[in-house]
């Protein structure tokens, strides 16, 4: 990953990862509307694209 792209990763506004393990834990529960709900809770914020809050929910 370049540094340019990791910077702004790192400046996207982070989520709670912690609750959406316990959350996906549930069965037929699936990312999708959980990334929807952070995406438009941050109007005009950079946020990460749906690949990439999945990517930093399994880390």
């Amino acid at each position: 990953m370049s540094s340019g792209l990791s910077a702004a990763i790192d400046r996207c506004i982070g989520h709670d990862y912690g609750v959406l393990r316990r959350e996906l834990r549930g069965n037929g529960v699936t990312l999708q509307p959980f990334w929807e709900e952070y995406a438009e809770a941050n109007p005009g914020q950079p946020t990460y694209r749906y690949t990439q809050f999945s990517r930093k929910r399994r880390d």
